[in-house]
């Protein structure tokens, strides 16, 4: 069964001074014609790396690291409607 909400907790040492520009995400089981797009969000704990609304899989996101420091939280959650599942299937940083 899928989720109506995914947060990922970044762990290893690899993100350490990482610096992409790029996200892209692959979702899948979404239902874009009764639901709303889902909310992606990445951060460092306090500041966004990335803050995206209605968020179509495989789309690119820009990453702003003007405020943040190490990336640490991604999150991707459904908005609407409630009992919406989805899979996250693929997560790139380039």
């Amino acid at each position: 069964m899928g989720q109506e909400s995914v947060g990922l907790t970044v762990t290893g040492s690899w993100f350490v001074d990482y610096r992409p520009t790029k996200l892209k995400i692959t979702l899948s089981n979404l239902d874009t014609q009764t639901g709303t797009l889902p909310r992606v969000g990445l951060t460092d704990g306090e500041d966004y790396i990335a803050n995206v609304n209605n968020y179509v899989s495989g789309a690119d996101i820009d990453l702003d690291w003007s405020a943040a420091l190490d990336m640490l939280y991604l999150t991707v959650t459904a908005i609407a409607p409630v009992g919406q599942h989805f899979y996250v299937t693929d997560v790139y940083f380039y």
